[in-house]
């Protein structure tokens, strides 16, 4: 009978043992959300970095990373859409286009890669993308969200470079809204992506 006991208890423990570091991954894969980020209309540099990094630092429950590297792109996307006033009340601080926000909504069944972002999203930021509507964008939280999918869902790698990344953000985050015909208003927007970054937000840029 005290063997019996004894192998009880040692399952015990052996089980706490095992659960444990489950348990620690479990947590560690939900990141802490500030109130600021779900304030509606919710601006600034602090609100800005929070989000950036909320999105860069946040992992799965495998402990991989859940957003591919962006090279603070995030964070220049918002200086530049703040700097160039061209921040939308229901695109959010990330100036989200209405017809990008549609895509990462648009035939989810049908597409893995977008149903396994909704689902990812939903483990690990307590968010259902699928009920999220485009006037939820004002809320810092929800546009960043929309900004990381939207860039998940391009399947290109974000490049580095002030210049690189300009001409990304022309031609991919806003893709679909941008018509650009001349090269001159092509150049003139790269120009004002690289102004806004580097000179707008100076005491910003030396934490990035």
């Amino acid at each position: 009978m005290v063997p019996l006991v004894k192998f009880s208890l040692l399952y015990v423990v052996c089980m706490m043992c095992a659960l444990t570091p489950c348990e620690a991954r479990s947590k560690r894969a939900r990141p802490v959300i500030r109130k600021s980020l779900l304030i509606v209309d919710q601006e600034g540099i602090e609100v800005i970095k929070h989000a950036s990094e909320l999105t860069k630092n946040a992992i799965t429950k495998s402990l991989k990373p859940m957003f591919m590297d962006d090279h603070h792109f995030i964070k220049r996307v918002a200086m530049v859409e703040n700097s160039l006033n061209r921040t939308s009340k229901e695109g959010g601080l990330w100036n989200v286009d209405e017809c990008a926000f549609k895509a990462t909504l648009n035939r989810r069944k049908e597409n893995k890669k977008l149903a396994a972002l909704h689902k990812t999203v939903r483990r690990t930021f307590g968010v259902t993308w699928s009920k999220i509507k485009y006037n939820d964008l004002r809320r810092p939280l929800y546009s960043v969200l929309a900004a990381r999918i939207i860039l998940e869902m391009t399947e290109r790698s974000i490049p580095r470079g002030l210049r690189n990344q300009a001409k990304f953000w022309l031609e991919t985050y806003h893709g679909c809204a941008e018509k650009l015909g001349k090269p001159q208003a092509w150049e003139e927007m790269k120009n004002k992506f690289i102004r806004g970054v580097c000179f707008y937000f100076v005491p910003f840029i030396v934490q990035i």
